[in-house]
């Protein structure tokens, strides 16, 4: 039997937490599919693909206005719709606005599977752009999909709220870990500078590109407090961003003389062997979608300390279901440490500190002077990340894609 043909349309496939789960998904699907990845940009790529890959070739030239971005969205729409024409798409799963938009726009008879990935990515009722504009568009594309896949139940909880979406087109889809490869990884060799770095050091770690969603300077000002505790802690995060966003982080971290304790590493292929040397994971996000480097950390076998945001961490790290409940302050959950969720204001003032980035210092401070609790979440890291298997990822797509094809 001839098998059915699936693209997988995303903008790229440089560094990412979508761009990682379409290289991943990719080589799930294949054994089951005609599996084609498609980019629009193909000038920077830190994935693979075990897939046909394809390029519209329609780059973003950056901050562009309104207008230019609707040029590049039309010309992204005809390009697609004619490739899905000359390959014969079946079914379209894209990741990302700009991706939701052209799978949707793109007039064909592929089932059309859009996702969102981050809870910022439903707009509200606030901001006239937002109300005007975007909201409108999103409500738009996401009501003329099959379904829509979310990564956690407060997204989908919002996109109910919001576009007023049918249950029944939505789908609650958690990323999925491959947690065998994860730990063969970890026992890759790092240099020898990096192992002098690691030495004898109490080690917190982040995986984040500098983004403004990932609120890295909330990390920085609240780690000026743990070193003041400990001056034997050091911070590693692992991850790039534009030029002006690292020299932002490295002006901060040379006004508070942490030079020699937080480090920039940049992007990492393999992040997992820097992971198996730290003493915590630290996400200190604004928002997030299902964080893909803190269960990654969880793989590995290393406690995590989370700001409570939307979304994700509390789903991971609690058992109860209450996922509209924030932390007041630290709370010991039962798999890592939830701290109130941070300030949305980008603020890069070394002279200043407020109290959720205290609360996330002092997280940090009770890990390290309460090594028990570090040990038993240790354990329990590894607990939990089964409940995210690779495994049970799969079935779930394969369970998706089989009930759309059923449907007329």
């Amino acid at each position: 039997m001839e098998k059915k043909k699936v693209a997988l349309l995303v903008p790229s496939l440089k560094n990412g937490g979508a761009e990682r789960v379409v290289s991943r998904l990719s080589s799930v699907l294949k054994k089951y599919y005609d599996v084609y990845v498609i980019i629009f940009d193909k000038t920077a790529q830190d994935y693979k693909s075990d897939s046909i890959l394809i390029s519209l070739d329609e780059k973003s030239d950056g901050k562009q206005n309104i207008f230019k971005k609707l040029i590049r969205a039309i010309r992204r729409v005809f390009k697609y719709n004619n490739l899905k024409k000359e390959i014969g798409i079946d079914l379209t799963y894209s990741f990302g606005d700009s991706a939701n938009i052209v799978n949707i726009l793109s007039k064909y008879n592929d089932k059309k599977i859009t996702s969102i990935r981050g809870y910022a990515g439903i707009k509200e009722k606030k901001g006239l752009k937002d109300r005007i504009l975007y909201r409108p568009i999103y409500k738009y594309i996401h009501n003329k999909a099959h379904c829509i896949v979310c990564v956690s139940k407060v997204i989908q909880q919002k996109l109910l709220k919001e576009y007023n979406v049918e249950e029944s087109k939505t789908s609650v889809i958690y990323n999925g870990y491959n947690t065998r490869e994860i730990l063969k990884l970890t026992e890759e060799a790092i240099s020898k500078e990096e192992e002098f770095l690691f030495n004898n050091k109490i080690t917190f770690i982040n995986i984040a590109s500098y983004r403004y969603e990932k609120g890295l300077w909330h990390l920085i000002k609240a780690f000026s407090k743990v070193v003041e505790n400990n001056e034997n802690a050091q911070l590693i995060i692992l991850g790039r961003g534009t030029a002006e966003k690292e020299a932002r982080l490295k002006g901060l971290i040379k006004e508070l003389s942490l030079e020699n304790y937080v480090h920039l590493l940049g992007f990492k292929e393999n992040v997992y062997k820097y992971l198996k040397y730290s003493y915590s994971y630290v996400l200190s996000s604004i928002s997030e979608g299902f964080p893909n480097g803190m269960v990654e950390a969880m793989a590995s076998g290393i406690p995590v300390i989370a700001t409570d945001c939307k979304s994700g961490p509390r789903e991971i790290l609690c058992v109860d279901n209450d996922i509209n409940k924030v932390a007041k302050y630290m709370e010991i959950a039962n798999y890592g440490i939830l701290v109130p969720p941070q300030s949305p204001v980008e603020d890069y003032a070394s002279t200043s500190i407020d109290n959720q980035e205290l609360a996330l210092a002092d997280a940090m401070i009770e890990l390290i002077n309460n090594p028990e609790l570090q040990r038993e979440y240790k354990q329990k890291s590894f607990e939990r990340v089964s409940d995210f298997s690779y495994e049970r990822w799969a079935d779930k797509h394969l369970d998706l894609f089989s009930s759309i094809f059923k449907r007329r």
